[in-house]
């Protein structure tokens, strides 16, 4: 209902005014249709002294007990402070950190103290994203130990290294490296009576007083192996012997022990005979034998004017005596069937022939040479090579370097037979290929790494 100032009609039935003058009455009261100018004397506005009214306009002294809700100690004043931030709580900003702030780029990000990029040799590793990862793998014989608390990782060498080109010292090894081109201060410290025949691995040993199977006592010695074969040489202390034996059968057999002649012991050796001899301390210059002929069966030296004679007696082989004459003739005489065969001592040392026995009988038919090689073909299809290899060092203190020769003239069926040596005074040279085209293996050298050439003779067809 709402307040009808038309109500009740002046011409209006009476028994509607009552009706009328309720609902004017009640919109009165609801409706506050009343529109009053002043309030105690006050008139609503915004200035000093009126009544207040919200219309956006600032209220000119007005002094509100609460704001929203709040009392005054619920508001700063106008001119206050507050206390700086910490680590613990919070507060405002000091000047400091505000200048601080406010030299930070827009975008940067925190200093990770980290490269971008790692170059090895001439690859630069590139970092993929900001968090990227660079792992380092080890390699062969390569190991890490990482220490998560102090931030560092050790690399380390491990296991048995296959190769190692150069090594200037070691302070132990007690394994075995499988090459080394060069070996530096090699030595052998300690010394011990282990059986000789069981230093078949190559390498140096040192004897003591009575190691069971060396020559003597105290000696040094070297092994060198060749696979399943090998050879020892030993020698030093108080004696100038110098011994050297051979084995095969990987170590299971040895040949006997052997002594290097040489002109400071060539007195107290027992030789049984020798193609040329300067000469024999031991018994005056004269063997008491040689090939079990004895003393009465030679003349004695003659001279350009009266050459001697020279009878061999045979007969504790065959029934044939060997008889060179004084005019140069040569027989050899068979007292079986009483023959003289005469030969002609130009015809047998001239030029370089051939001297066979009837049943085997050859010649050469084809020969040829070139750079530091030689060969010839026999009548029986032998073929016979001779070849100089270029230049192989030779490393010492047991260890080898290869060295390969191939043949000037291949073989058609195979090799039956070779013989190698190298250069120099202490060179030791081994055969580990062989084929009909080709032979290959190792040289040592027990004093210096020199270069040596190898020199191979082959017979094959």
């Amino acid at each position: 209902m709402a307040y009808d100032a038309t109500k009740p009609e002046d011409t209006g039935y009476l028994s509607a005014a009552p009706t009328e003058l309720r609902t004017n009455l009640e919109g009165l009261k609801k409706d506050q249709i009343v529109d009053a100018g002043t309030l105690k004397g006050l008139t609503p506005g915004n200035a000093n002294g009126n009544i207040p009214v919200s219309n956006g306009v600032e209220n000119t002294n007005l002094n509100a007990g609460m704001v929203n809700g709040k009392t005054a100690a619920d508001f700063a004043p106008k001119a206050h402070g507050h206390d700086a931030a910490t680590s613990s709580s919070d507060g405002f900003e000091t000047a400091a950190e505000h200048n601080k702030l406010a030299g930070i780029a827009e975008g940067a990000e925190v200093n990770q103290m980290a490269f971008s990029s790692v170059k090895v040799g001439d690859t630069t590793i590139q970092a993929d994203s900001k968090t990227d990862t660079f792992e380092i793998v080890p390699g062969a014989n390569i190991g890490f130990a990482p220490d998560a608390v102090n931030d560092k990782a050790t690399i380390f060498v491990t296991g048995k290294v296959p190769a190692a080109t150069q090594a200037d010292t070691a302070g132990a090894c007690t394994g075995n490296a499988a090459t080394a081109s060069v070996l530096y201060n090699f030595s052998v410290s300690t010394r011990s009576d282990v059986d000789v025949n069981t230093r078949t691995i190559s390498g140096m040993f040192a004897g003591g007083g009575s190691s069971p199977n060396m020559p003597g006592s105290y000696l040094a010695g070297i092994s060198a192996n060749n696979i399943d074969v090998g050879l020892q040489i030993a020698g030093g202390y108080n004696s100038d012997n110098l011994y050297f034996r051979g084995w095969w059968s990987y170590g299971n057999s040895f040949s006997p022990w052997r002594i290097v002649v040489h002109s400071g012991n060539i007195g107290n050796q027992s030789v049984n005979y020798a193609t040329t001899a300067g000469s024999a301390p031991a018994n005056g210059g004269n063997a008491d034998t040689a090939r079990g002929a004895t003393a009465n069966i030679f003349s004695v030296k003659g001279t350009t004017a009266n050459p001697p004679s020279y009878r061999f007696n045979m007969s504790d082989v065959v029934t044939n005596d060997f008889y060179m004459s004084s005019d140069g003739t040569v027989r050899l005489v068979d007292y079986t069937h009483a023959v003289y065969r005469p030969f002609r001592a130009a015809e047998i040392y001239s030029n370089d022939k051939q001297v066979a026995t009837v049943d085997q009988v050859t010649s050469i038919v084809a020969s040829g040479s070139g750079t530091n090689y030689y060969w010839r073909k026999w009548s029986n299809g032998d073929i016979e090579q001779w070849v100089t290899g270029g230049s192989y060092q030779a490393i010492g203190h047991g260890n080898s370097n290869s060295w390969s020769i191939t043949f000037p003239v291949a073989f058609s069926t195979s090799c039956k037979g070779y013989s190698a040596t190298c250069s120099g005074n202490v060179g030791i040279i081994t055969v580990t290929g062989l084929s009909i085209s080709r032979i290959s293996g190792n040289i040592y050298n027990l004093a210096d790494t020199d270069n040596y050439s190898a020199t191979i003779h082959v017979i094959g067809n």
